[in-house]
């Protein structure tokens, strides 16, 4: 049984957020970000339980060509993303989401 993705509120923010500052870097880059995004979560759908856990039960993996993290609860048959950050912002900010699911 394949696993479906769930994402937090903040997300589509996160990677907004994300894809502006890289696109005021150079036109496009967001696109590429993005991209490498959606690499990212096929890898994760593909086998959620591989990434390792780094805050209670939240797993978490970096993205290959950007500094930024997502950040992912399995939930049954679920996996629900709490945030897409830079891997040096405060993790108290994506920490905080877990805990309120």
């Amino acid at each position: 049984m394949s696993s479906q993705f769930r994402f937090r509120p903040e997300v589509p923010d996160d990677i907004g957020e994300i894809c502006r500052w890289y696109n005021e870097r150079r036109v496009g880059l967001g696109q590429e970000f993005v991209e490498e995004l959606y690499a990212t979560l096929s890898r994760i759908e593909a086998d959620p339980e591989l990434y390792v856990t780094t805050y209670r039960d939240i797993r978490s993996v970096r993205l290959h060509r950007f500094p930024c993290v997502v950040h992912y609860r399995l939930l049954n048959d679920t996996i629900l993303v709490l945030a897409v950050m830079h891997g040096r912002r405060d993790p108290a900010t994506w920490q905080g989401r877990a805990d309120l699911e």
